[in-house]
């Protein structure tokens, strides 16, 4: 959403006085003299190891139905010679390390991923976290290494998670690589309105082979997030400032408004977000603006034991129906002049852009539902749901309906259905496949 000229230099103040907002009530709400508290923990009652190992082992069949009249797919294998199915197959390990003495804690979390599929063959082991933490007092603790932090409320989305890969809302649960960083968390507990207040300040470098991916090389951002329980309403205010991307500010809530009904909701700010933008002649225009996103959303649980979760998202960074309708349109140019020709010179630029284009939920306003219902029929450990995901602005869709059995110790079986919806120069009506069914089976160690 963009702001209009005469509002800007008013929201540029609003936004940095949160900064300062944050800082000073970091400062003045959480002095360390006005919360003392006496406790009494009897340790032979508890007796911590000073390690732990675990993880988990996953194999993932799959296969999915091609649609190849699709734009995406025609930019990306422009000579067809793929299957009307197509298998795919990967096999995954994600192992967990942690090693404490006294104060000092190290943990280490690495992902070893194969797969095999019709697009490639592909093998990567990759630490997803290592890091070694200082815990000097009960409400203060360090951090420095590579960190997967979570930012924000929402379930399928966190437009508030500004040092984290984002989520893939077709699987939020699954694990994700972090950034190699330096933060605290700094907390603080009393009686009264204000129950719990942290605040969490952390700084991000970008250097060759650290961060690349998280902006400009040679850069360094920081940032930070104060947490309040305040009136049993849990709430963030956030920023993340510097010269790796541009400037960010946002803030969530939750609140419990019964013991089984929760809303929660995210609002986010970012100051000259640029993006490359391509007509239908093949022009590209970089644009740069504004972008305010935000999220609603709801989780109902019921006395039979179904669960409701349900969100809107409004994407300030997507593209307009019109400036995916240019893509799609130069796309198949483009095909139409390989085949006629086979030059790939414009190919290859539509196959680049086709990252963005064709990425995770390009557009500007979605709808996620998710509905699960433990043991339905009074069968013991089945967990049955469906997930829809919607775009609003093209009408088109996903369905994901699943079946998820926990009945054998330490291990799950999941069998996951996905249809995907929607006319030409649509979001789900040009992605690569029609369908995809797959079984996950999964032993935690």
């Amino acid at each position: 959403m963009s702001l209009i000229q005469d509002s800007r230099y008013d929201c540029f103040k609003g936004r940095h006085l949160l900064i300062i907002a944050v800082l000073l009530c970091s400062i003045f709400i959480v002095p360390a003299s006005s919360f003392s508290e006496d406790f009494e923990f009897d340790m032979s009652e508890y007796e911590k190891k000073p390690y732990s190992f675990g993880g988990h082992i996953e194999v993932n069949p799959a296969f999915q139905g091609i649609d190849k009249e699709s734009v995406l797919y025609k930019i990306r294998f422009p000579d067809g010679n793929e299957g009307d199915i197509e298998d795919e197959h990967s096999l995954g390990v994600l192992i967990d390390l942690s090693l404490q003495q006294d104060i000092t804690e190290f943990f280490l979390e690495t992902n070893i991923h194969y797969t095999d599929s019709y697009r490639e063959t592909d093998h990567d082991a990759e630490i997803y976290q290592g890091y070694l933490s200082l815990k000097p007092s009960a409400s203060l603790s360090v951090y420095a290494g590579k960190k997967t932090v979570k930012w924000g409320k929402g379930y399928a989305w966190n437009p508030v998670g500004f040092v984290e890969r984002p989520k893939d809302p077709n699987d939020p649960d699954i694990a994700r690589e972090g950034f190699i960083m330096l933060t605290t968390d700094y907390t603080r507990s009393y009686s009264g309105a204000l129950r719990t207040v942290s605040f969490s300040p952390v700084i991000v470098p970008v250097e060759e082979d650290v961060n690349e991916d998280f902006g400009e090389p040679e850069t360094t951002s920081f940032g930070g997030k104060l947490y309040l329980l305040l009136y049993d309403t849990d709430i963030d205010l956030m920023f993340l400032a510097g010269d790796s991307k541009p400037d960010r500010y946002g803030m969530d809530f939750s609140k419990n408004l019964t013991s089984n009904f929760e809303v929660h909701g995210e609002l986010s700010f970012i100051d000259d977000h640029q993006k490359d933008i391509i007509d239908e002649n093949g022009d590209i225009n970089e644009v740069t603006d504004d972008a305010t996103s935000y999220l609603i959303g709801l989780r109902y649980l019921t006395a039979a034991d179904t669960t409701y979760i349900l969100e809107y998202y409004h994407n300030g960074k997507g593209f307009t129906e019109d400036e995916m309708d240019d893509f799609y349109s130069f796309a198949e140019d483009v095909y139409q002049n390989y085949i006629s020709t086979g030059d790939r010179a414009g190919l290859n630029k539509a196959k680049n852009l086709g990252n963005a284009y064709g990425g995770q939920n390009p557009m500007r306003d979605y709808l996620y539902m998710r509905i699960s219902h433990k043991e339905p029929f009074e069968v013991l450990y089945l967990t049955p749901a469906l997930t829809g995901l919607i775009n609003l602005n093209d009408r088109s869709y996903s369905l994901s309906p699943e079946l998820l059995y926990s009945g054998i110790t330490n291990t799950e079986l999941r069998l996951k259905g996905s249809i995907l919806a929607g006319m030409r120069e649509t979001e789900y009506g040009e992605k690569q496949n029609d369908y995809k069914v797959e079984l996950l089976a999964r032993y935690y160690f």
